[in-house]
């Protein structure tokens, strides 16, 4: 509970309402207005890309190096999937 509280004060939530799906007049309600997603793809630029590829450096660096600076921390490979083509 203390981090649902947490999570709605970063949220700037006042109020929260919760109504069950499974009750048959909320999943008609929900089932007669169905949400429309809009998805956008943004290409990175130069910078972003570099930025990111500085981040994956430092990630596969990190899972290499395991705690107190001893090898075998992780695999050393960074499960990432990337959309750019």
């Amino acid at each position: 509970m203390l981090v649902a509280v947490q999570t709605l004060k970063a949220l700037w939530v006042r109020k929260l309402w919760i109504y069950p799906r499974f009750q048959q007049t909320i999943a008609a309600a929900l089932a007669a207005h169905p949400p429309s997603v809009v998805e956008l793809e943004i290409s990175l630029s130069p910078r972003m890309a570099k930025i990111q590829q500085a981040i994956q450096e430092l990630i596969v660096a990190s899972l290499k190096v395991g705690p107190g600076g001893t090898q075998g921390g992780g695999s050393g490979s960074v499960p990432f999937v990337s959309d750019r083509r």
